[in-house]
């Protein structure tokens, strides 16, 4: 579910240096969000001497300068975010560097049918199946925490498909879209592609490793290939911290016990990075 955080505080009580302290804490928070998948937008807004207010009465455009109304702390700025319950909402929210002296407020946002979807990513994967595109996409939204379908399209009197056969679905994985045909056996995944999945702790790692390589094929250094013979790429974080250490010999040992592993043990990747 999408939620609006609105931030409020006093201007007057930030410093200059305060307030490009936050700006930078605030982008790396965006960056961390959409690794995982829950961010949708976020923006600070100018001073509130720069507003401008519009109503509009018996047909007539009202417009003053200023805000619509003098309070104590002013709207300064707002996260979108895309959250499974409110309790995770308040957990992003926490995290949000104006709340140590402001407030965020968390609303709700509806989901309007009819409304244009925001375009977030201008390249969009587009995986061709045989004749059990829904089924997979079945699969997948049930494995990643945020994730839906957005829309299916069936085959109508044209065809090529028989009538009323599903013909393609678009969906996203952790706020990234896909979309997936029911093309027919002309083509098959081959490992050349894969889906790069970043992991913050091992748990994530064993589960995603667990429930999609159930039918498929485990293969070395993370890789697999799911029931449907996509392939994906299971990656804790940790690996690239410890592999790009400026220290060469132990980003090499990383490696070297990297390349031993199917699943990627993080454990063993720290036991290796700290050995001598």
């Amino acid at each position: 579910m999408r939620y609006m955080m609105l931030i409020y505080s006093d201007e007057s009580a930030w410093t200059e240096e305060e307030r490009e302290q936050c700006y930078k804490d605030s982008t790396e928070l965006t960056h961390k969000l959409n690794a995982s998948g829950q961010f949708v937008g976020a923006s600070p807004l100018q001073p509130v001497a720069t507003a401008t207010t519009v109503q509009v009465r018996n047909g007539k455009r009202l417009i003053t300068d200023g805000p619509f109304a003098e309070t104590r702390e002013q709207l300064g700025g707002y996260y979108m975010v895309d959250a499974a319950n409110l309790d995770e909402a308040i957990s992003i929210a926490s995290q949000i560097p104006p709340a140590k002296k402001g407030t965020v407020e968390i609303r709700p946002v509806v989901d309007l049918p009819g409304l244009p979807q925001v375009q977030t990513h201008r390249i969009t994967p587009f995986l061709w199946f045989n004749d059990n595109a829904e089924e997979a996409v079945n699969f997948y939204t049930s494995i990643f925490k945020n994730s839906r379908i957005e829309s299916i399209q069936r085959y109508g009197d044209a065809g090529p498909g028989p009538k009323g056969q599903v013909m393609a679905l678009t969906f996203q994985l952790e706020g990234q879209r896909f979309m997936a045909l029911n093309g027919g056996p002309h083509y098959s995944f081959t490992p050349a592609i894969s889906l790069f999945v970043n992991c913050n702790t091992q748990e994530e790692v064993d589960a995603l490793w667990n429930k999609l390589s159930e039918g498929g094929q485990k293969n070395r250094c993370g890789w697999l290939q799911d029931r449907y013979g996509l392939s994906w790429q299971i990656i804790p974080r940790a690996l690239g911290e410890l592999i790009s250490d400026p220290d060469a010999s132990k980003s090499n040992r990383v490696m070297k016990a990297m390349l031993k592993m199917e699943k990627i043990e993080i454990e063993g990747l720290q036991e290796a990075y700290k050995s001598a």
